[in-house]
């Protein structure tokens, strides 16, 4: 009966510290327009992320690799192994004219914004290590005129 208490006990040490509370995030930039405005408040979990369970098209929230002490909110868009195609950034205003083609190195994600004129992500800084990432973004609270919960599709 003790081992079953002491293993309950440090179940529920373990939900505390990945689970609860659930975080929120009031989100500020152009980056992810139209996806999301500035002021959103977006609920976010870590599970997936501690999991390893995130996909293409999820919408995390990562540490810069520029500044480490920088949140960043993108949308995922090739995981390790995959190639991706991608328009240079200083490409995008004539248009997708020159792809370039790039393979997702393991243990790598390839993050873009969803406003791809005014972010800064993979296409600048390139594949970001899969330690980066911290949560992800499942639902927007604020304003209630939005509240959803979020896809991972690539609207």
């Amino acid at each position: 009966m003790e081992r079953v208490a002491s293993m309950a006990k440090a179940a529920v040490h373990k939900a505390r510290s990945y689970c609860s509370p659930i975080k929120y995030f009031i989100l500020m930039g152009a980056s992810m327009r139209p996806t999301f405005d500035d002021f959103n408040i977006v609920l976010v979990e870590k599970i997936s992320i501690l999991r390893g369970k995130v996909d293409r098209g999820d919408i995390v929230i990562m540490v810069s690799p520029d500044q480490s002490t920088t949140f960043l909110t993108k949308r995922i868009k090739a995981l390790g192994g995959d190639v991706v195609s991608y328009a240079p950034p200083n490409n995008l205003p004539r248009g997708y004219t020159d792809l370039n083609k790039t393979l997702v190195p393991n243990g790598h994600l390839w993050v873009e914004g969803d406003n791809l004129l005014n972010s800064r992500d993979s296409r600048h800084f390139g594949a970001v290590p899969y330690e980066h990432l911290r949560y992800r973004v499942f639902a927007v609270v604020w304003p209630p005129s939005e509240c959803r919960l979020i896809s991972n599709k690539i609207e």
